[in-house]
This record gives C-alpha cells, structure tokens and sequence, in this order.
C-alpha cells in the first residue's frame, strides 16, 4: 500500500452516537479542521461496494 493511501485511511476522526454506532467524521467536518478529502481509500472502499437490490431487501422484510 502506497504511503499516501495509508495515512488517508488514519484521516477521519471515529466517534460513536447517542445509540452506540460508530460514526466516521463527514468531509465538511475534516475540510474544517484543514484536511483533505480522502478520495484514494473512498475510491477503493467503493469499488469493493456491492449493495443489496431494493427488491430483495423487500423479501426479506427489510423494508416493512
């Protein structure tokens, strides 16, 4: 792994949320703190991304 994506990866801030989730700090918020968008490990994140079709989440009761 290049060293640019490693310490891309290390760039966003991990909180959890009044119910106990991880959340992972939004772009806006690292833009405040002078950072930049970590647009290497988003673009590698997303090409592994595969989401479930809306119909078969309706089959599993997902959505009722």
């Amino acid at each position: 792994m290049e060293n640019k994506t490693a310490a891309q990866f290390s760039t966003p801030n991990l909180m959890t949320n009044i119910s106990g989730f991880v959340v992972i700090e939004g772009k806006r918020s690292m833009r405040k703190r002078g950072l930049t968008s970590p647009d290497r490990v988003e673009a590698g994140l997303l090409a592994i991304y595969e989401p479930v079709p809306l119909v078969a989440r309706k089959r599993r009761g997902v959505l009722n």
